[in-house]
């Protein structure tokens, strides 16, 4: 899932494209937003690297020299968010996909603006004389475009996002750092005993008993699950 970029274009071969996503400036909700390129001068800006987040501050930089940033390799856009939740950067740039996936589990990260046009997301092919594979994704895509396929899985993600208060998020994410490492370890131990998804049962658990070990139901039901 790459943003098409001409620079990009140079080096790969993308197939159509199945969505179109804007990148957009985080802030934290603690401080005043960002309204605009002047307002990220002299700040704290963190990009991954190499990425078309990158490229995009690189294009507005003739515009506004002062502008400066930083890049790393070892961060995904999910991180982004939780740096700037935490506080640990003034700003950061992700696409507005992972934004609306993930801003509940971050709520103090939110959109400031939108940088740029949208952009289009596709799969990237080597440039070989071997097409096969390219031709093969291609035609996948062609045929889930037209029988609904496609459309049924963006409106699996992203159409029913449940709405979460403010406070129902920042309750949620302040157990998720102080109390779900304590657990994380056995949870991960059953998991690989019974051959589950140690994440789903820290979620079942979590529904249960928001990871409180000392929980009781009215009907005398004990414990994280």
């Amino acid at each position: 899932g790459l943003s098409i970029t001409e620079r990009r274009r140079q080096r790969v071969r993308f197939n159509q494209p199945y969505m179109t996503i804007r990148q957009q400036v985080l802030y934290n909700s603690r401080k005043p937003a960002p309204r605009s390129v002047e307002d990220l001068i002299g700040k704290d800006i963190l990009v991954i690297a190499n990425s078309s987040h990158a490229e995009r501050l690189e294009a507005i930089k003739t515009h506004y020299p002062a502008l400066t940033w930083r890049e790393s390799s070892s961060v995904e856009m999910i991180d982004l968010l939780e740096k700037v939740h935490s506080g640990e950067v003034d700003y950061a740039i992700v696409d507005s996909n992972a934004y609306e996936l993930n801003r509940h589990t971050f709520p103090r990260a939110r959109a400031a603006f939108d940088l740029g046009a949208p952009q289009e997301l596709a799969w990237a092919f080597p440039r070989s004389r071997d097409e096969s594979l390219y031709q093969a994704a291609e035609e996948y895509l062609d045929r889930i475009k037209q029988d609904g396929t496609l459309a049924a899985i963006s409106e699996r993600f992203y159409d029913h996002i449940d709405e979460v208060t403010t406070g129902g998020a920042l309750l949620f994410s302040y157990r998720l750092e102080k109390r779900l490492p304590q657990w994380q370890t056995l949870l991960q131990e059953a998991a690989d005993e019974f051959d589950l998804d140690w994440q789903l049962l820290a979620a079942i658990s979590y529904q249960e008993s928001h990871w409180n070990p000392d929980a009781r139901s009215r009907t005398g039901v004990r414990g994280l699950m």
